[in-house]
């Protein structure tokens, strides 16, 4: 079910009602935040960096026998990299997230995190950490964010904050983690496993030589 309303460029948008959290204009860049059923203005989105990404919004595909659909993109750039956060849907209304960096696929799920920041700054490439018990990962690369921009339309805020420590575990399960640190005291967790595109059976994606 969808509800609409005018962006300040005097564009409509359509939002998913009691699902959008977060949505950017397509138009004009505009990124609002639903707050109590009121939409706020929160800031104004740099252009997503183009990519040879067969992804795009709108895309779908079937996943472990059920569909889902692209609802939106967040685009983290990092000082030597970047990597693309897809939102999707099931037609359960269940959330989960495909990342996409430079031709890798993988599932990605936010975890509960109980637990200090603290407890993490002072990782190194190399070093072991349980992050569960008996569920050990293997720090493989430390970045920090230099910016992010996004389009689409999010089941949760869109945090723009570019102060971001991101913190990437991987282990022999084909398993991996990302941990991040967004200013001194808000934490995230994630935690996912990779696939290969075939896995995701998608279709209505960007008609780029070599993938469809």
């Amino acid at each position: 079910m969808e509800d609409k309303f005018n962006c300040t460029c005097t564009h409509s948008i359509s939002i998913r009602k009691n699902v959008t959290v977060s949505i950017a204009c397509p138009f004009c860049r505009n990124l609002y935040c639903l707050v109590n059923d009121e939409i706020i203005k929160t800031s104004t989105l740099k252009p997503i960096m183009e990519d040879v990404s067969p992804l795009k919004i709108n895309g779908e595909g079937i996943l472990e026998s059920k569909e889902f659909r692209i609802t939106g993109r967040q685009q983290i750039i990092y000082h030597s990299s970047y990597k693309n956060l897809w939102s999707a849907t099931y037609k359960s209304g269940e959330h989960f997230q495909i990342g996409e960096s430079y031709g890798t696929y993988s599932i990605i799920k936010e975890v509960s995190a109980q637990v200090s920041p603290n407890k993490f700054r002072n990782l190194k490439v190399g070093k072991e950490i349980e992050l569960a018990p008996k569920h050990s990962f293997y720090v493989n690369g430390i970045h920090e964010m230099k910016e992010l921009t996004a389009e689409g339309d999010f089941p949760m805020p869109i945090i723009l904050q570019t102060r971001c420590l991101s913190i990437e575990l991987s282990n022999n399960k084909f398993e991996f983690a990302i941990i991040n640190i967004y200013g001194d005291n808000d934490l995230k967790i994630s935690s996912g496993y990779f696939l290969n595109f075939e896995d995701f059976s998608f279709k209505n994606i960007r008609n780029l030589n070599g993938w469809i």
